[in-house]
């Protein structure tokens, strides 16, 4: 029997507030600044490529021109030298008419000279490298380079599945002159630069700020211990022990993993800076050199996005309590806005070689090695707010601008279905039908939203193998329409139960679902067929019912406990 009105109240109002990954508020993650030079790495590897091209065809014609200027002795010259329909023009003059000194003008001037400083002597160092300079280094880089990236972010895995090519578009810069430029030069003391790269902020992002932001600078080591002990101090131990419960019972963690220590391990190793709109406290490492370098920049430009959105439109809500998912997307509009500004800042302020150096800085580097050790799903939910958020950002930016991201503080994103799927704009997510305690001994300890991005994260790498993905992981969670999930514990057990809705016809969300637990428990025994399925066998059981559009899965350690959240 369904529980009453005042009981599911009861439950809710001892029940944590949710999934709570601590974020330490609005956050740079290391690997953001990496997605900036695997950003620009596209771009410039995109504009390599066109000149490449261009040069191609340029050079194919002057062959056609010299080839028709046949020396006036030879007997095959048409008409004595002479350029068909001219009269005597040279062929170095006729290519130089031809191109209206393009070629002059692509291999001279300040274009040329930063090719050629950069690349070496030749332009074709741009795309083969000359042996022993630079040009090998950055050809490997342009052509290999991306693919070894690849390969170290997990085939793609970095950019949250979104098209790098639409997103290097929307943070690249059209301006050669900027791209090939020194790029912009800060001077005087530390504070001086800080409020250079204030003004940076100001300028590409269209708004000012009503109270100057002085940040505040630890040395690294110092930074990461601040992080570290910040993470503790908000994300208390028994929270920790309720969500790694939860993590364990989908199969995205494995059993026994203390996940406090594991998040403030790894969070201290990610963030790279941080801003507390509490507070108004905006924290980075600084080295104490007495500059800043390309990834110091963009992190304060990062972060002192933050700090300007929040005093000129007011930051979105990312911990509204029960509802992770809506704090995710929230969250993800906020960090899609600052990391759109900081690959913006990226492509006018620092300089060519600025920018391929911060590619290769061993700190993101390494950082990114880290992200990749940890169980996937934490991988992803840790960089969705700033993959999938810079994505949904693009969105609006490419249609008008900042003006489209600025409306959004106004209605932000209540769910991470629009983030993923930026044209569901009308969507209202429906609820789904109450889930309730299995009774007894056991106590809801969590109530909470799941939603599309979560199930993305499970289905893309079941039982924490991405090798297990679902083929069509995206498609199914687009029919994602709703979700809610409740855990309840009974001292060393835990029961999960999950409901959502299902709004495709054909009820692909139910079969990813089903799909997505089989791979995920492959030692259970699945049984049934039609609207209900169990699997049994394991260290724990389910039941897995679809009707009438809707997905409910209960999880515990026995099929009757399984049957009871759901029934």
């Amino acid at each position: 029997m369904a529980e009453s009105a005042q009981q599911r109240e009861d439950h809710s109002r001892d029940s944590r507030r949710g999934r709570a990954v601590p974020q330490l508020v609005l956050a740079a993650a290391a690997g953001v600044a990496l997605v900036a030079s695997v950003l620009f790495a596209v771009n410039e590897r995109a504009r390599a490529e066109e000149l490449e091209l261009e040069v191609a065809a340029l050079s194919a014609r002057v062959d056609d021109l010299e080839s028709a200027n046949t020396d006036p002795s030879e007997p095959d010259s048409p008409n004595g030298g002479e350029l068909p329909g001219d009269s005597g023009m040279a062929p170095p003059d006729a290519a130089d008419d031809l191109l209206g000194g393009a070629l002059e003008d692509l291999l001279g001037g300040e274009l040329g000279d930063a090719l050629g400083e950069l690349f070496g002597d030749s332009l074709a160092d741009l795309f083969e490298g000359a042996p022993g300079g630079q040009g090998d280094g950055l050809g490997d880089l342009l052509d290999g380079g991306l693919g070894q990236l690849d390969d170290l972010l997990g085939g793609g895995d970095l950019l949250g599945g979104a098209d790098p090519q639409a997103l290097a578009a929307c943070v690249g810069s059209d301006d050669l002159g900027s791209l090939f430029g020194p790029g912009e030069t800060l001077t005087g003391t530390i504070d001086d630069q800080i409020r250079q790269i204030a003004r940076g902020v100001e300028e590409l992002r269209g708004l000012t700020f009503g109270t100057d932001v002085t940040p505040t600078l630890l040395a690294p080591a110092d930074f990461a211990e601040r992080v570290a002990s910040t993470v503790r101090e908000e994300y208390p131990a028994d929270e920790a022990d309720i969500d790694a419960r939860y993590l364990v019972g989908l199969g995205a963690l494995p059993a026994g993993t203390d996940l406090l220590d594991l998040q403030a391990e790894l969070l201290a190793g990610q963030v790279a800076g941080f801003y507390d709109p509490d507070t108004g406290e905006l924290v980075v490492p600084d080295d104490g050199d007495g500059g800043l370098d390309a990834t110091e920049r963009l992190v304060l430009a990062h972060e002192l996005d933050h700090a300007l959105t929040d005093q000129a439109l007011g930051l979105p809500p990312i911990d509204v309590e029960g509802d992770w998912d809506g704090n995710l997307a929230r969250s993800a509009l906020a960090e899609g806005d600052a990391t759109l500004l900081m690959q913006r800042y990226a492509s006018t302020r620092l300089s060519l070689m600025d920018q391929f150096g911060q590619m290769m800085d061993a700190d993101v580097l390494g950082s990114q090695q880290q992200l990749e050790a940890v169980p996937p799903y934490l991988r992803r939910e840790l960089m969705f707010p700033y993959t999938s958020g810079l994505a949904y950002v693009c969105a609006g930016y490419g249609a008008d601008g900042w003006a489209a991201v600025d409306a959004d503080y106004a209605t932000p994103p209540s769910t991470t279905a629009e983030i993923l799927f930026p044209e569901r704009t009308d969507l209202e997510p429906t609820d789904a039908s109450d889930l309730r305690s299995p009774g007894g001994a056991w106590e809801v300890v969590r109530t909470d939203t799941i939603g599309a991005a979560q199930l993305l994260w499970l289905f893309e790498a079941p039982g924490g193998d991405e090798s297990a993905a679902l083929p069509d992981a995206l498609e199914a969670v687009r029919a994602w329409g709703g979700g809610e999930v409740i855990v309840a514990t009974r001292g060393a057990d835990t029961s999960i139960g999950i409901a959502l809705v299902d709004e495709s016809a054909s009820g692909a969300l139910c079969s990813a679902v089903d799909t997505w637990y089989e791979r995920s428990f492959d030692d259970d025994v699945r049984s049934g067929t039609g609207a209900t399925v169990t699997f049994d066998g394991g260290r724990q059981a389910a039941v897995l019912e679809c009707r009438g559009g809707e997905v409910r899965l209960g999880i515990g350690p026995d099929l009757a406990t399984a049957s009871d959240l759901i029934g």
